[in-house]
This record gives structure tokens, C-alpha cells and sequence, in this order.
């Protein structure tokens, strides 16, 4: 079952990419790699976001949603018109639901990828 909103983030324990992972893994049934302890990113994982996913031109339901800021990559997933993710925020951090237009005005670039099935 997927973590509910408001799921404290954990730089370590519970991230973006863990949040990600997670709704793949209960959606699709794909397993993708996360974090090691004592760090934020896994390299696999970035490694398996580009051996599975496409890009897409708009967002759809159940996109991989990739975020560029000074502050690098963030990622969550899109359903429902909004951008699921686990945010790193100024005071606490929380698995939360942010609309397009809040995200575009914090993060620079956002892209969207869809599942490929057949990789």
C-alpha cells in the first residue's frame, strides 16, 4: 500500500526516489533500485528511469515526472492533475500532491516520461 500523504521524508530512509519506486512497484509490479544508506540517490536508479521510461509530450496519468532545480533532480509521479512526490521542504518534509503551476514556479525545467513496456 502505497505511503498517504503527509509520509515524513527522510533523506535516507524515505525520499522522491523512494516515493517513485514505491508507486511502481505497487501499480505496475516493477521493481526500481533506491537508495543505499548514507546516501540520497542510488546511481541504479537513474540508470533504470532511463532504461524504462520514454519521454512524453504532455503529462498523463502515471508519469514518471522528472524536476530540474539549482538544487538538482527531483522526481514524483503524475495522477489525478497533480504531481505526487515526497518533498524535501523548508521545515519538514512530507509525501504531498502540488499542482503543475506551484511546481513550475520553484523547479526550471520539468520533463515527463512514460513505462516502456517493452524494455
Amino acid at each position: 500500500m502505497m505511503p498517504p500523504v503527509g509520509t515524513p521524508y527522510h533523506r535516507e530512509r524515505y525520499n522522491c526516489a523512494h516515493y517513485v519506486a514505491d508507486y511502481y512497484r505497487e501499480t505496475l509490479g516493477i521493481v526500481a533500485p533506491t537508495a543505499s544508506a548514507g546516501s540520497e540517490w542510488e546511481r541504479g536508479f537513474m540508470i533504470w528511469m532511463r532504461q524504462h521510461f520514454v519521454p512524453a509530450i504532455a503529462p498523463v496519468d502515471g508519469a514518471l515526472v522528472v524536476m530540474l532545480s539549482r538544487a538538482g533532480l527531483h522526481v514524483g509521479v503524475y495522477r489525478d492533475w497533480l504531481v505526487w512526490h515526497c518533498n524535501n521542504g523548508p521545515d519538514s518534509g512530507q509525501v504531498m500532491g502540488s499542482s503543475l503551476s506551484v511546481l513550475r514556479m520553484e523547479y526550471r525545467k520539468i520533463r515527463f516520461y512514460i513505462y516502456d513496456c517493452t524494455n
